[in-house]
């Protein structure tokens, strides 16, 4: 509907009749994507009131909040804001500094014993489940590795000049773990490579 009208309206009528928290959340989400990424509907400003919105909704997956981060950073970017967007990336990397994140891109490794598609044996299930959890984390160990990237990529991008100082002083207002602030510093100063193939 909204690449036929041309407009963000069907969504937003659609808060209307989704009003548990769940539903009004993923809604703020799609109104804002559609406003920072979809032909003929952008409009980076009211991408980042939505995505404010979504922010505010406790029950987001950590994943998706990574991701609204780099989104409304690029909405503020476009809105000439590149302080603000700047706030949004380190926040980004703060986030992906709590997990683990290995230097290079994972390497998924097949299973060591065979998985079967339909098999009556009860220790095939387990193995499949157990793969397919391997897998899970594997493919959240990329995405936490591109975030990480596409983050220091965004806030060398914006940073117009400021110091390292004025840097550090502004992850300091975002947070106050010195030890995970030092580490954002040292990736910010990294070659930063492109970690996938």
């Amino acid at each position: 509907m909204v690449n036929q009208s041309k407009s963000v309206e069907p969504l937003i009528a659609l808060q209307q009749r989704y009003t548990n928290l769940t539903e009004q959340a993923w809604l703020e989400i799609s109104i804002g994507l559609d406003y920072n990424q979809r032909t003929g509907v952008v409009n980076p400003s009211n991408a980042v009131i939505h995505f404010n919105a979504a922010l505010e909704y406790d029950l987001l997956p950590e994943k998706t909040r990574i991701e609204i981060l780099m989104w409304r950073g690029s909405s503020l970017e476009q809105l000439h804001k590149p302080t603000e967007a700047l706030k949004d990336y380190l926040r980004g990397l703060l986030e992906c500094s709590y997990y683990d994140i290995p230097a290079g891109w994972p390497q998924i490794l097949s299973p060591k014993v065979q998985i079967y598609m339909s098999s009556f044996d009860p220790e095939n299930s387990v193995r499949a489940n157990d793969y397919n959890r391997y897998r899970k984390q594997l493919d959240f160990q990329r995405f936490l590795v591109q975030y990480r990237y596409t983050f220091i990529r965004g806030v060398k991008q914006v940073r117009q000049g400021k110091s390292d100082h004025e840097i550090l002083e502004m992850l300091q207002a975002i947070s106050p773990d010195s030890n995970r602030n030092t580490k954002i510093m040292e990736s910010l100063k990294s070659e930063n490579k492109q970690p996938w193939p």
